[in-house]
Formats: structure tokens, sequence, C-alpha cells
């Protein structure tokens, strides 16, 4: 299955399944995230988009913790914010900051249940603040940090 293919069967189930059990959809959206690290580590030529996309991927993946904001992935890739954003969408279903916001969420949590502190793992995860981290957690997950933890 390719990651277009993935990418429609992610939006038919959210199309279809309004109250999609939360489980359900979390599998789905970490599918589609490890989907798309598998697309960084392609050895094949791609097309020109695909392989800006690849360094975007790969680009965010090695700098999880740091500032990714729009300019500096778009400085580092050589191309303009807009063809950024435009071309992440058209081939992963979702926009840049949502991308960052679920991988980070996802460090956190891995973090997290190796026992660092949620402050800390938050942190490292390149969330700000505390504050923003667990609005971040709880609007994708829909549980705070610590009813996950248990």
């Amino acid at each position: 299955e390719n990651l277009a293919e993935l990418i429609e069967d992610f939006d038919r189930h959210f199309e279809s399944d309004k109250n999609m059990p939360d489980i359900v959809a979390e599998s789905k959206i970490t599918e589609l995230l490890y989907r798309m690290s598998r697309i960084a580590e392609k050895k094949e030529p791609q097309n020109p988009e695909e392989e800006k996309l690849k360094a975007v991927i790969t680009y965010i993946n090695d700098n999880i913790g740091a500032d990714l904001s729009l300019d500096n992935i778009a400085e580092h890739v050589f191309i303009s914010k807009y063809h950024l954003c435009h071309t992440f969408k058209k081939y992963s279903g979702l926009t840049i900051n949502q991308y960052i916001n679920h991988k980070r969420i996802l460090l956190a949590r891995t973090l997290a249940l190796k026992g660092w502190s949620l402050l800390d793992a938050a942190t490292e995860a390149g969330f700000g603040n505390y504050s923003n981290f667990y609005k971040t957690y709880v609007k994708i997950t829909g549980r705070s940090p610590r009813q996950d933890m248990k």
C-alpha cells in the first residue's frame, strides 16, 4: 500500500465514522507517521516534489526538538513556504504543523513512559512550555498526559 492509498484510507475512515474510537484514530495516525518517516529512508529516485518531501521529513525527524518554524524548514530545503505547505499537504494529507505536533507527542509519550517527567519529556520533544504541550496533547489524544500515563 503506497502513501496515497494510505491517505485515502485515512480520509475514508474519518469521513465515514466521526465517532471513531480513539485507539483506531491513533493507530491510523501512527501508521501514517510511520509511512511518512519511511519515505525519508527510500533510496530509489523519486520525482522532484517527492525528493523535497523526503528532505522535509528527514529534516523534521532529525530536528524534532528544535525550532521547526516554516521559515526554518523552507530555508533548509530551498523552497518557498507556500510551496512547502502545499506539497507537504498534497503528499501527506497533513499540514506540516500537524505532522510536527504528532511526532512531538509520540516522542514525549515515549520519553514519559521511559520514566522522564512530563515537563522534561515535553521540553525534549520541542514544546516551548508545558501549557503548549498539554493543550496539544489533549487536542491530539483526547486525554490529558497524566491520564495517558496510567
